[in-house]
């Protein structure tokens, strides 16, 4: 399939270049360190934007308590 692939890849025109790269079945699933390690980076880029949400929430909780006592 690589070289049909290849073949048609050279003989079709708006193609200028390309590169064929075969990546062996280790790199291709991560071992465990690289995914732990990919969950806290993704933790890290997240917690601020789950504690803005948390307290947004919580500001409308708390504004939807005042209404219903009738002090807002």
């Amino acid at each position: 399939m690589i070289h049909e692939l290849e073949r048609r890849l050279r003989v079709t025109e708006p193609v200028i270049k390309f590169l064929t790269v075969r990546i062996d079945e280790e790199q291709k699933a991560p071992g465990e360190d690289q995914k732990a390690a990919r969950r806290e980076e993704e933790s890290k880029r997240t917690a601020p934007r789950l504690r803005r949400k948390k307290r947004r929430l919580q500001r409308k909780r708390l504004q939807q308590r005042l209404k219903k006592s009738g002090q807002f």
